[in-house]
């Protein structure tokens, strides 16, 4: 019995004692939580007392110019034609085809003589008939003469169809050689016989082409070039030989464009111009605060605002002063096409182009580097070193190239075992064959914080202003594009973490 009571109250103690320790482990686990939260939390804001929270910024690029504005009259090498009888006009090409010299443009015509032209021929075409039916002598011609007036009826109605209602004029012109070609098989056999009534005939058929010749006039392309139908009545004042007129004066006018009348046109309106391809000339206005940058002879990049924005090459003929600014009159070989309809021009004179990425100025440091030869700089294993003479052994040290340029590579004293005074055993050489390590440069850079340690990379400067620079792309072991970087380097340092 006693025995039984001992081990009731044995297993109750060892319960009692399982869960007080149990107990115990929860309160030190809650306690060991609790220190290690109070311990990171102190940890951070330790941090962030020695490593403020900076502005992280990536590296972006920019494209920029230095330029001067102004505005320019456009003169080109243009020809415009002008008909010397009004009628109705029809055009065989489009504005802005390449036609070349005696190509046939268009076609002046009246349709009026449209009306008259079927039944005045017709006319003509049935006395001929009349005539020759009553002349029993030109059996032996007769089969010739039926053929012919048979082809020439059905070409009188053939071009009848097309000038009349499809308004191609140039047909005309070939209907007057069918009816030459006609009329000389007709006089070739008609001479056979000896009748007043032939003449007759011959006459009166060469005046109805006489008055259809008259009344139609050929246009064809005085030159080989561009051809236009739009004109301002300034192409033959603004010309390759009157360029240096161009005052200031010229720069009040309004320059309209005229586009042909595709359906009639008078006599003594223009037609078309056609425009050498080629060269062309231009007045621009320029700034005398500015005129100290041009000179005669001197090649400038133009880009000229119009239908499309082109960037063209000119060469500086002439350059005159009126008063606070000045004309500066340029010559082109190129890009002629897009600006055909245009006289007056904005453009921009570019002066230099930059492109580069941007960095603040405050971001940028500068920093003293050891400036090795890099006929001294080996690689073994795939990593780059130097073998630093040692006694009279050479030792192979590894190193971080920071930049690079032709003959020198550039490294960090920091963390580096190479110092100035080492022996540098130049590459492939004997180990007498040494170089002292007695040079250091000054360069400029940023702290790169790609992986929240700051790193230094070396940039090359190619454009300063007041509160950023410009530094070259693309260069090896300098930075990249979208790196990131601090905009503050007050508190920052070489492998320093980075917030």
């Amino acid at each position: 019995m006693n025995n039984k009571v001992y081990d009731i109250r044995t297993k109750r103690r060892k319960e009692q004692i399982k869960k007080w320790k149990k107990k115990k482990n929860d309160i030190l686990l809650m306690l060991f939580t609790f220190l290690f939260i109070i311990g990171y939390l102190s940890i951070t804001a330790v941090s962030l007392f020695m490593n403020p929270n900076n502005n992280k910024l990536r590296v972006t690029m920019l494209k920029m110019e230095d330029i001067i504005y102004s505005e320019g009259i456009i003169v080109r090498n243009e020809v415009t034609v002008k008909p010397n009888t009004s009628g109705d006009a029809s055009y065989n090409y489009q504005d802005n085809e390449k036609v070349k010299k005696d190509d046939l443009i268009a076609v002046i015509s009246d349709k009026n003589l449209n009306n008259i032209k079927r039944s005045r021929l017709n006319e003509i075409n049935a006395e001929i008939l009349k005539f020759q039916s009553q002349r029993k002598d030109l059996f032996l011609f007769k089969d010739s003469l039926v053929k012919l007036n048979t082809s020439f009826d059905k070409k009188i109605k053939y071009y009848y169809g097309k000038t009349f209602y499809g308004d191609n004029f140039e047909e005309i012109y070939a209907l007057k050689k069918n009816m030459d070609d006609y009329l000389y098989g007709k006089v070739s056999l008609l001479s056979a016989e000896s009748t007043d009534n032939t003449g007759y005939y011959i006459e009166k058929r060469r005046n109805f082409l006489n008055q259809i010749d008259a009344n139609t006039e050929s246009l064809v392309a005085p030159i080989g070039g561009v051809l236009s139908y739009y004109t301002d009545g300034f192409e033959d004042i603004y010309t390759k030989d009157t360029l240096s007129n161009i005052d200031l004066d010229d720069f009040k006018k309004s320059f309209a464009n005229d586009v042909s009348d595709f359906s009639r046109i008078n006599a003594g309106d223009n037609a078309f111009k056609i425009v050498d391809g080629f060269e062309w000339y231009l007045a621009g206005l320029v700034s005398n605060k500015d005129i100290d940058k041009f000179s005669v002879g001197q090649t400038k990049k133009l880009r000229l605002f119009g239908v499309r924005n082109e960037t063209v090459k000119a060469q500086i003929l002439d350059i005159k002063k009126y008063g606070e600014k000045s004309i500066v009159y340029y010559k082109l070989v190129s890009k002629i096409e897009n600006f055909l309809n245009v006289r007056k021009v904005d453009f921009e004179v570019i002066e230099n182009s930059y492109e580069g990425y941007k960095l603040p100025k405050k971001s940028v440091v500068k920093k003293t580097l050891l400036k090795i030869p890099t006929d001294c700089i080996v690689k073994i294993a795939k990593v780059r070193g130097v073998l630093k003479k040692i006694g009279n052994e050479p030792e192979f040290t590894p190193i971080d190239i920071v930049y690079s340029d032709e003959g020198y590579s550039y490294i960090s004293s920091i963390g580096s075992q190479l110092r100035l005074g080492d022996y540098l055993v130049k590459k492939g050489a004997t180990i007498e064959d040494t170089v002292v390590l007695n040079e250091v440069a000054n360069v400029s850079g940023i702290y790169v914080i790609n992986t929240n340690i700051a790193r230094f990379k070396a940039i090359d400067i190619v454009l300063e202003r007041d509160d950023y620079v410009l530094a070259k792309p693309n260069l090896l072991y300098s930075i990249k594009l979208y790196d990131q970087y601090v905009d503050d380097i007050s508190k920052i340092s070489e492998g320093k973490y980075v917030n």
